[in-house]
């Protein structure tokens, strides 16, 4: 026992044997340091001035990590492996590929190239958008990878009708069920396109959209935000572009009516202006092929411009416009109105695949939202037509205004919203034909057959109307290529009818009603050619007035 001097602590030393490479087996030595050290302790414990801190430093230790390191790298120890899975693993969720990182294209001056390269170029943002693959969707899919790509350069860039800023919708790009819905509706406009197989991405893509849409409608919060409805208004869009029956091609359709109506009506979706007009959208396909009413009215914000602003009033260089005007006389008002705002809209669509400006694309956007709901509008309520003045024409009156106006649809959706819908361009073909068989209906004293090649319906037509009839079975014939024999059997006619025997004079009265039209879709000559091959025929079979024979449709 040792003693120091000014202190009353008294220290033990206490000897323990053991061997050095295994603990002390001695129990009465270790029990002996045991009470030892708890006695101190709970004799300085029980002192009033005690108490539990660190001891005071005096000075800093500067780099005080560095001083306790070891200069040589030690080896890490290795955990255990896991034997036992997680439980909770989500099987949903594809294991993540590495991704290739595909540099971007040079850019260019020259719109030609670069418009020439934009169709072969790729996806060369996909990192920049989703650098640490943090969205819920895979993007890394071979066959995702290449709907992306198609919906970059061949979709969304050239859908001015919807997307007038010209860039990728961000609500898509960050909410999983509407980029599930566009891939979804993507993958059928480019089968419609280009005939390539859905496969199971189209149905992997909806199914994927409709399970996370209808985890959302338990939360009134999530039901009605942006992302939501635009989910619900592109599935509605693509549901009506595929072979669905009625009652699955208007369920989401339905859906979209209600949930609009909650949120308050259109308006209220005027904080994305790109969600906004996809369910313009889909409301206005829903009507033109089910001939429903229209749930969406046109949004206050919407700027329709007027006829003496100079964006509108933009012409095609070489076209004669005393010749365009004169086709005009004589028709009713708001045939001469839809046809006008045809022209103005190509011309705009001309400009705008050489030289694409916000401005012009907001424009052109908002004229034909307001074209295509004044045609849906004009059939479904008739009222609207009962102040023009008598139309003596083949037609009659209120015929050529549905005509004119079905027409101005198959034109609209097929050349200036560049869209591959089959399915929507049968039901147009067939209401176009319903105009023409009800008037043939209504000339003959028996209506069972028709009758022969230069038959008196076609008979001593007016030049213009005659150039407007003719354009009308044009785009009836353009619109589903392989369905087109009825509305060549009546060119045919319109033309023998008429002294109309060359394919110069077919071709100028088919451009004459939609002049600025001529580099959009020229009058090809296959539509002469299967007019020719009927007139040396010499004879046309009968050819029962249902509107549904011969067209696809039953």
């Amino acid at each position: 026992m040792l003693y120091i001097a000014g202190s009353k602590r008294k220290l033990h030393f206490v000897t323990v044997h053991a061997p050095d490479t295994q603990p002390s087996t001695d129990a009465k030595d270790r029990r002996n340091v045991r009470e030892f050290v708890m006695r101190d302790y709970l004799r300085q414990k029980n002192k009033p001035e005690w108490k539990l801190a660190p001891p005071t430093v005096p000075e800093p230790i500067d780099a005080h990590m560095s001083r306790f390191r070891s200069s040589v790298p030690q080896a890490r120890v290795k955990t255990s492996k896991r034997t036992r899975k997680p439980r909770f693993v989500p099987k949903h969720l594809p294991k993540r590929k590495e991704r290739q990182l595909i540099p971007a294209p040079v850019h260019t001056e020259n719109h030609a190239q670069q418009d020439e390269r934009k169709s072969d170029a790729s996806i060369h943002d996909l990192d920049m958008l989703d650098a640490f693959q943090v969205f819920s969707i895979d993007l890394s899919d071979s066959e995702t990878m290449g709907l992306l790509q198609y919906y970059y350069t061949s979709f969304w860039t050239n859908s001015y009708a919807i997307n007038p800023q010209g860039s990728w919708i961000n609500v898509a790009l960050t909410d999983s069920a509407t980029m599930h819905a566009t891939l979804n509706l993507v993958a059928i406009h480019r089968r419609d396109r280009f005939s390539i197989d859905l496969s199971k991405v189209y149905f992997q893509h909806r199914g994927k959209a409709m399970k996370i849409i209808a985890s959302r409608l338990n939360d009134p919060k999530d039901s009605l935000n942006d992302a939501t409805i635009g989910a619900v208004a592109i599935l509605a869009t693509s549901d009506n572009e595929f072979d669905w029956s009625r009652e699955t091609q208007m369920s989401h359709s339905k859906g979209l009516s209600r949930l609009i109506a909650l949120r308050g009506g259109i308006e209220a979706l005027s904080t994305n202006e790109h969600v906004q007009r996809v369910v313009a959208w889909a409301d206005l396909l829903q009507s033109a092929i089910h001939g429903t009413g229209l749930q969406a009215k046109i949004p206050s914000s919407v700027r329709l411009p007027s006829s003496n602003e100079p964006e509108t009033s933009i012409s095609w260089p070489g076209m004669s416009e005393t010749a365009s005007d004169s086709l005009l006389e004589g028709l009713p008002p708001k045939t001469r109105e839809i046809i006008q705002e045809l022209r103005v809209l190509a011309s705009l669509k001309a400009v705008l695949l050489v030289d694409r400006t916000q401005k012009l694309c907001k424009i052109f956007s908002d004229m034909l939202w307001k074209l295509e709901h004044e045609v849906l509008e004009l059939r479904q309520n008739p009222m609207v037509r009962q102040n023009h003045d008598r139309f003596n024409g083949l037609l009659g009156e209120e015929a050529m205004v549905t005509a004119v106006g079905t027409g101005a649809l198959i034109f609209s959706y097929s050349i200036l919203r560049d869209l591959a819908s089959p399915i929507l361009f049968r039901r147009l073909r067939i209401n176009l034909v319903e105009c023409f068989l009800a008037a043939q209906r209504g000339s003959q004293s028996t209506g069972s057959e028709r009758q022969p090649l230069g038959s008196t319906f076609w008979k001593n037509r007016d030049e213009n109307e005659a150039a407007l009839l003719l354009w009308l079975l044009y785009l009836g014939w353009k619109a589903v290529p392989g369905e087109d024999e009825w509305f060549a059997k009546e060119a045919a006619q319109l033309c023998v009818s008429n002294r109309i025997l060359s394919q110069n004079s077919v071709l100028e009265r088919v451009q004459s009603v939609v002049p600025q039209a001529q580099n959009l879709a020229l009058a090809t000559a296959e539509f002469w050619r299967g007019i020719e091959e009927i007139l040396w025929s010499g004879t046309i079979r009968p050819v029962r007035p249902e509107p549904y024979q011969g067209l696809g449709l039953p």
